[in-house]
């Protein structure tokens, strides 16, 4: 059975030999409605949960099928549907996004190793990032088809999150590093390391707040750091929650607050989604908890599957909620 605190264990242990892993975690914009859900990776019963996004409360067991083992994390493509990896199995499994019925198994092979980040990125096509074998491999995003390693190098460190920032450029957390390094979102060239130090240890989550800032979980603690979204340079502990043994994932809610999965770090581990003002990193409240949530991990939100066409968003304000990365577009 996975669970969050095993998986981070694993990694720390890989870290003392010099190994590369991954960790299941994951989020996604959504529109900023009453109509959005919040979808969270359970390893305890190998699939994704639903939760109303206002209150928290569990609506269902939204994917079914496909031999999803190790879920991490997820996205919403161009098409509406759902696209899950899969770090135990090395595959990219895509669902429904209305019904979450299993479709296909739509990205595996051509050297992908224990996935983690996925994203659509700006001409459309699929990227995933392979943390074992250190790579970010593109796929076309119609098919699935492989079409190259679009990044790679020495500066890539067991890759786990990923994303393409506002200036069009891809963003990679390495876990190793550990830092956030900036590739040309056209070539995969690399351009710097974009972000580090502030006491980072271990590389979680990679966000870009709704401040324009860059957010960056440490999955070996309960912290998530703050650094400028122009330059990179550290700015502050956003985050430092005692109650918080391990942040598993985090995003930013479509009411502009932070969403953290988290596991208490207990023998037995338990956790939920607590949720913190988005301004000042304060404790809000316990948002999810219990039932049957066994190992919280990725967090995305979606809009009701019913309303998929996100009607009623102007184009400026769709785009802006879109620009993190969980929502492909495809450009003409």
């Amino acid at each position: 059975m996975f669970r969050s605190l095993e998986f981070v264990n694993r990694l720390k242990r890989l870290a003392a030999v010099g190994g590369f892993a991954l960790a299941a975690m994951v989020c996604l914009r959504a529109e900023p409605s009453s109509a959005a859900q919040l979808l969270v990776a359970n390893g305890g019963t190998r699939s994704i949960l639903r939760y109303d996004a206002q209150t928290g409360a569990f609506i269902d067991d939204f994917t079914s099928g496909g031999g999803l083992v190790g879920p991490g994390l997820m996205t919403q493509g161009p098409d509406g549907n759902l696209y899950v990896a899969d770090w135990l199995t090395s595959r990219v499994l895509r669902y429904d996004g209305t019904s979450g019925l299993f479709i296909d198994v739509f990205a595996s092979g051509s050297g992908l190793d224990q996935p983690g980040g996925v994203d659509f990125g700006p001409n459309g096509n699929f990227y995933v990032a392979s943390s074992f074998s250190n790579e970010v491999l593109r796929y076309e995003g119609g098919t699935g088809a492989f079409v190259d390693a679009f990044a790679s190098g020495a500066n890539v460190a067991a890759p786990l999150d990923m994303l393409f920032g506002p200036d069009g450029n891809l963003y990679v957390g390495n876990v190793f590093g550990p830092h956030v390094t900036r590739y040309d979102g056209t070539t995969g060239q690399f351009i710097d390391v974009f972000a580090s130090g502030g006491g980072l240890s271990l590389t979680g989550s990679i966000e870009f707040g709704p401040d324009g800032r860059l957010f960056v979980s440490d999955i070996g603690g309960g912290k998530v750091f703050r650094y400028d979204g122009s330059t990179g340079a550290f700015l502050d502990v956003f985050l430092d929650d005692a109650a918080v043994a391990n942040v598993v994932d985090f995003t930013f809610g479509p009411d502009g607050n932070l969403y953290v999965s988290y596991n208490d770090g207990g023998e037995i581990p338990t956790g939920g989604v607590r949720r913190y003002d988005g301004a000042t990193g304060e404790f809000i409240d316990a948002f999810i908890s219990g039932g049957v949530l066994d190992g919280a991990g990725a967090l995305l939100f979606i809009p009701e599957p019913s309303s998929l066409a996100l009607a009623g968003c102007g184009l400026v304000a769709l785009v802006a909620w879109c620009r993190r990365r969980r929502i492909g577009q495809r450009t003409p």
